[in-house]
């Protein structure tokens, strides 16, 4: 739930294309809170994301956004369970299933979050992951499959200042991709992109986005302000 206030947004935009002109060789989604999506002026510089959407298209689900309310405002993207709503929301795998078709259906590219409450050392996490992909894409088209951006996001770093290391996000990205190459094979595999997200910033992206296997990074905290977010950026642009 941030910004706070329209005026928050507004300084926000302005410093960030003041900024974002520099950018280079990268895809920018902005996921801004619902309220505050028709005050994000439509720009080349970046995307416009939805941080969340309902399941079903119209209806009586009160409090609930759907996504083609969301179409009409310029969203391209949506993110689809992310670890706060399946946490303190109590979205389980089904209801994220049925959100990641929602999305799919009506023309919205989906970034599904995916990731452990905390690791072991025997490798148990990798199931826990395992499960939570082959539950989301359920009945997944093969053609729609590689349309998911998947966002790798361990639970105990998110927040906590404590990121997971490049190799582990280097790790997870690979097993992602082999889970779905085991439902769609091997060349669906290599189109899917897999982010990482967990108390990324300007001092350790660089190092996040020279793993091969990590296409991007799901930013959460850094980017509730422009400098640091637009610092994030400045390292895909010393990678390009």
């Amino acid at each position: 739930m941030n910004p706070k206030s329209r005026k928050e947004v507004a300084q926000f935009i302005r410093l960030f294309k003041k900024g974002a002109g520099r950018i280079r060789n990268a895809d920018v989604i902005i996921a801004p809170p619902f309220p505050y999506i028709p005050f994000i002026p439509k720009s080349c510089r970046y995307a416009l994301g939805a941080q969340n959407l309902f399941w079903e298209s119209e209806g009586s689900f009160t409090g609930e956004v759907s996504g083609n309310m969301l179409k009409e405002f310029g969203v391209r993207y949506a993110i689809v369970g992310h670890s706060e709503r399946r946490r303190h929301l109590g979205e389980t795998d089904e209801m994220v299933n049925k959100k990641l078709k929602q999305v799919l259906a009506i023309g919205i590219r989906p970034i599904l979050c995916v990731g452990e409450l905390k690791r072991d050392s025997e490798g148990a996490f990798f199931s826990f992951i395992k499960k939570q992909i082959e539950s989301a894409f359920h009945r997944v088209k093969a053609g729609d499959a590689p349309r998911v951006i998947i966002a790798y996001e361990p639970i105990w770093a998110i927040g906590t200042g404590r990121p997971a290391r490049p190799e582990d996000a280097r790790e997870a990205s690979l097993f992602i991709k082999k889970t779905i190459a085991s439902l769609y094979g091997l060349k669906t595999a290599r189109k899917i992109r897999v982010l990482y997200g967990g108390s990324v910033d300007g001092k350790n992206a660089e190092a996040f986005l020279k793993e091969r296997e990590v296409a991007g990074l799901l930013v959460g905290r850094e980017s509730r302000h422009a400098e640091k977010f637009l610092a994030i950026l400045q390292c895909i642009k010393n990678l390009s």
